[in-house]
């Protein structure tokens, strides 16, 4: 299995989302997601928790339904 590189990365819009180094994966070659947002620093936050999440360094918040 082919190891992948991410990060997070502002397009040319002015919007934050998630870069990949394989083509394949993308919608447009370079980006796996873009994160419309009104603040640019939010999703700047959401784009880099994606990251860290894709890389194993965070887990997803589990919670109990009720």
């Amino acid at each position: 299995m082919k190891q992948i590189s991410v990060w997070a990365d502002m397009n040319s819009e002015g919007l934050w989302g998630v870069e990949c180094d394989d083509p394949d994966l993308t919608f447009d070659g370079h980006y796996i997601c873009v994160i419309p947002h009104k603040d640019p620093e939010d999703g700047r936050r959401i784009a880099e928790a994606i990251v860290a999440y894709m890389q194993g360094k965070k887990q997803a918040r589990r919670t109990r339904c009720r």
